[in-house]
């Protein structure tokens, strides 16, 4: 079917949230009213609303289109937020906004519209219950009518339900008087004795049933408010409330009452007496009873909640949160609500927290003071030594915080105080010998029992005052880190040893050589440039033995290389050979040749970087290392690569991943990244790349270690495979763990194809924007003037087409002073395009003549023509007939065969896109020679290859109604 018409609707959030449903169903490939009702369960009817219609749809129904037809489902939710805020002029919003509980928000509506029995909403203190039932309430198509229970009204009688009574009165005085008016003049007598305000004559009862004539009295009324005013009852509090409020909850319940009643009720709370809680466990046998139990909020739900009480809060600060609160919405709300330079807990926070911690026994203080320096789970065993005092006065201790609710415990007989706030709040009321004499019996106590990472023992240490004992778990957990690939924390590990180091001296640990090398390696892994070109100072100006100087002069090169002082980093990489050279065959400078080989690579010194390293392999011929495989590896693949022979570069890449460990990560993921980069130059499925790369990557999520330059590599790759399939959604998928926060040094690559993925979804703003925030964090090296591909489209669609020219005119003077141009021809093709595309309609010929001889010219300044068929990759035809087409449109040619061509050419190797750019262009030639027929053609296949891309798909349709 075609597009859906949309409604008119003034400028706004409202307009952007339906002009997005309409460009994603267009992506869908515009499914039928029918198709979409069958995939959610809605009527027809109230898909067509949803797309044609004023009134903004229901979130559920938002919900299930936006999955049915794969879109983004995070996005449209903050577009409905948006657009159910409340107007400038004060009118109420639409609906609620509240973070998260998707599903228990649609239970709740649900259940008060069609449902009955009682829906029993439970949970700790805090954690959002009444936000929950309010929001449900607020957005259901019935009356609620609300009650509440206090902590002193479990003393009076029926208060609660008598609240509810009297806000649906105040609600609706007409239809409540009918509801009135159904129950017979007994009962109406026995409503008056409960609810004064009636102004009913209350006779005054003196039987023994009088208190049951109350009880059937506000069941029927009840009944009577739902039947003529669609009135349901909300009670709050449950915990709270008197006991004859119960009985008439329970009676309701089991005398067959459809009403539906919806009630709360706070667990974890030490004060409800054992009336209510036999009650509960009572009701919750019965068949009549729901109940759902709120948990703590995820991550992106924290997200969600804090930008809804502080707009415009950056992912940093929420993850800040979410890290304290553990997601606990009351503590995320008093944490979002403080300045974001402060680590204070907050007064409302502290007061409640301090208020629980006041209660404690001074037993049960001694074990929570350990407990919240510790603020970790530990052992029974371990606590009670560290607490140190005799056993039976521990566990009465620790049966005291239980009753308060203050600890929790595991099946592995091992506590931990109830939350990570809690803990906070005990540390803040220890005085500062008191903490310190703690941190380190716990350091002790930990270190004897093996139960502690080395990282968590050195800051025991470092709070105990014991420089000493911290030095060597500091060195212990920066290699600890590297293994792990924990790069952060590896380089934090180093600079802490660094300056204990240069305070006590080097103690056990290793040379400090070592400790700069390595720390020097960390820092350029996690792009702190600042920290690195320090390290390398300190480095160049150490007196060390000869094997020691080929390391540091090697490292020392990497990071000025990385700062930008290049021909200052050759020359150390080229001292640091020499030297190699001349010293014994040994281990140790393996590591050092392996480095030097991929800066030099990276430096687009890829013919030397070969010629050494056959001089290194040779001079190393003896050692027996694993890692001078890995040396002979990245030779062998960078010359098959540079020669264009992909298919051997990738039986030597499937030979490596046989050969490394499985317990590598390291090695792993970097084979992976070859992989999935001589898959690329194959133009191989985005499935091959996934078998590829699929272990690793899934190895790398589970250890947290998105946040590494390895990863961004892969991912970009994978991604890139995906797009170039045509496959948004899917590249979209594989992106979106690292372009959660801001662009870094780290994530610029992938946060590029992202922008990618944006514009061809329709996002074209949003693409322009994060290509931008992205360019900022890449050094303008060779590395980066080969990924310009990537920026080129984004810059392109989104009309910046003079900076796409200053960009691609800055990357090609990168790549043609490299010898390695394996990505020539590519930069070439999207410069032309570029260029014609800033040249427009002009009918200044001598300015299309200076562009196009431009463009030859970069083309002449190759070292070998980028266009052979020789050393290039299997797209080499694609793009040179794609660059004879762009030349072509740079003088305004006719000839469409050079974009038929390149199009036949992108279907060989599937890629839609790249085919419907080309036969959009080859149509456009033939209107221009008058050739319609030709282009109707061209244009209907283009359309069909152009799904999921929408500014060409716009483009397209655009030429096809002749506007372009």
């Amino acid at each position: 079917m075609s597009a859906l018409p949309s409604p008119d609707l003034p400028p706004g959030p409202h307009r952007d949230l339906v002009a997005r449903l309409h460009d994603l169903h267009h992506r869908a490939g515009w499914p039928s009213l029918r198709a979409l009702a069958k995939e959610t369960g809605v009527s027809h009817t109230t898909v067509s609303k949803t797309f044609s219609q004023p009134a903004l749809p229901s979130w559920g129904t938002l919900e299930l289109l936006v999955e049915a037809m794969h879109g983004p489902v995070q996005d449209f939710r903050d577009l409905w937020l948006a657009a159910s805020a409340p107007t400038d002029d004060g009118a109420p919003a639409p609906a609620p906004r509240i973070a998260g509980r998707r599903a228990e928000l649609e239970t709740v509506r649900r259940h008060l519209e069609t449902g009955t029995g009682l829906l029993l909403v439970t949970g700790e203190a805090g954690i959002g219950k009444t936000t929950l039932v309010r929001a449900a309430a607020a957005s259901s198509a019935v009356l609620v009518a609300r009650g509440n229970c206090l902590p002193l009204s479990g003393e009076v009688p029926l208060m609660p339900v008598i609240d509810a009574i009297r806000a649906a009165r105040r609600a609706g005085r007409e239809r409540f008087d009918d509801a009135l008016a159904l129950l017979p003049s007994s009962l109406q007598t026995s409503l008056a004795r409960l609810v004064p305000d009636l102004e009913l004559e209350a006779i005054p009862v003196d039987d023994q049933l009088a208190g049951m004539r109350q009880l059937v009295a506000l069941s029927e009324m009840t009944e009577a408010l739902a039947t003529t005013a669609s009135c349901r009852l909300l009670v709050e509090d449950l915990q709270w409330a008197d006991l004859t409020s119960l009985d008439w909850l329970e009676h309701h319940l089991t005398h067959g009452s459809e009403v539906p009643l919806v009630g709360t009720w706070r667990t974890a709370d030490p004060d409800v007496r054992t009336g209510r809680l036999e009650w509960l466990d009572r009701v919750r046998r019965t068949s009549d009873v729901r109940v759902i139990g709120l948990s703590t909020l995820s991550a992106d739900e924290t997200v969600e909640q804090v930008r809804l009480l502080v707009p415009g809060t950056d992912d940093d600060r929420a993850a800040r949160i979410h890290a304290r609160s553990r997601g606990h919405p009351l503590f995320s709300e008093q944490l979002a609500l403080l300045p974001d330079d402060t680590d204070e807990l907050p007064q409302q926070l502290a007061s409640y927290l301090g208020h629980r911690l006041d209660r404690l026994s001074g037993r049960a203080g001694s074990v929570a003071a350990v407990m919240g320096v510790a603020d970790r789970w530990l052992p029974v065993e371990v606590l009670e030594r560290v607490t140190g005092v005799a056993t039976r006065a521990f566990r009465r201790g620790l049966r005291d915080l239980s009753a308060a609710q203050l600890v929790s415990t595991s099946p592995t007989d091992e506590v931990a105080l109830a939350h990570p706030l809690i803990a906070e709040a005990v540390r803040r009321r220890l005085l500062p010998g008191e903490a310190r004499s703690l941190h380190g019996a716990l350091a002790q106590a930990l270190t004897e029992s093996g139960d502690a990472p080395e990282a968590e023992l050195a800051a025991h240490w470092q709070a105990a005052g014991r420089p000493d004992r911290e030095l060597d778990c500091r060195v212990a957990a920066a290699r600890h880190a590297h293994e792990r690939l924990a790069l952060r924390d590896e380089l934090e590990s180093w600079l802490r040893a660094l300056e204990l180091h240069d305070t006590i001296g080097p103690g056990d640990g290793p040379p400090l050589w070592i400790m700069l090398r390595d720390a020097m390696r960390a820092a350029v892994e996690v792009a702190d440039l600042v920290a690195a070109r320090r390290l390398a100072d300190r480095a160049l100006a150490l007196e060390v033995a000869d094997e020691a100087r080929v390391h540091l002069l090697q490292q020392a090169g990497d990071v000025l290389y990385e700062v930008g002082e290049h021909e200052t980093a050759m020359r150390l990489l080229d001292d640091a050979h020499d030297l190699l050279l001349r010293l014994p065959p040994s281990a140790g400078l393996v590591e050092a040749a392996v480095s030097r080989f991929w800066t030099l690579v990276q430096a687009g010194r890829t013919a030397r970087a070969l010629r050494d390293t056959e001089a290194t392999l040779t001079h190393l011929a003896g050692v027996d290392d694993a890692r001078l495989g890995s040396l002979r590896f990245s030779h062998d693949l960078v010359a098959l690569v540079r020669q264009g022979d992909f298919e051997g570069a990738l039986a030597v890449t499937e030979a490596r991943a046989r050969a490394s460990d499985p317990d590598d990560l390291t090695s792993r993921l970097l084979v992976a990244v070859n992989a999935t980069d001589v898959l690329l130059g194959l133009g191989a499925a985005p499935v091959q790349a996934m078998d590829a790369a699929g272990g690793a990557l899934l190895a790398a999520e589970e250890g947290g270690l998105n946040d590494t330059w390895v990863v961004s590599l892969l991912r970009t790759n994978l991604a890139w495979s995906c797009l170039r399939a045509g496959d948004v959604s899917s590249a979209a998928t594989v992106l979106e763990p690292v372009t959660r926060r801001p662009p870094s040094a780290i994530t610029w690559l992938p946060h590029q194809a992202m922008a990618v993925v944006e514009v061809r979804r329709g996002q074209v703003d949003l693409g322009l924007a994060r290509s931008r925030a992205a360019q900022r964090e890449a050094a303008h090296d060779l590395f980066w003037a080969q990924s310009l591909c990537l920026e080129t489209e984004t810059r392109l669609w989104a009309g910046d087409v003079d900076e796409a020219v200053r960009l691609l005119d800055e990357g090609l003077g990168v790549v043609v002073a490299a010898d390695d141009t394996r990505y020539h021809g590519d930069l070439l093709t999207c410069f032309a395009r570029a260029t014609a595309d800033a040249l427009g309609a002009t009918d200044d010929v001598d300015r299309r003549r200076t562009a196009h001889a431009a463009a030859l010219a970069w083309c002449a300044r190759a070292r070998r023509q980028p266009f052979d068929a020789a050393g290039v990759e299997a797209s080499h035809r694609a793009v040179r007939h794609q660059w004879e087409g762009e030349l072509g449109r740079i003088m305004e040619a006719v000839d469409q065969s050079p974009w038929v061509r390149a199009a036949l050419e992108w279907d060989r190797l599937a890629r839609p896109h790249d085919a419907a750019y080309c036969r959009w262009r080859a149509a456009q030639s033939a209107l221009r020679s008058g050739q319609g027929t030709i282009a109707a053609r061209l244009l209907k296949r283009a359309a069909a290859d152009a799904r999921e891309h929408v500014p060409l798909s716009r483009a397209i349709a655009a030429t096809a109604a002749g506007r372009r």
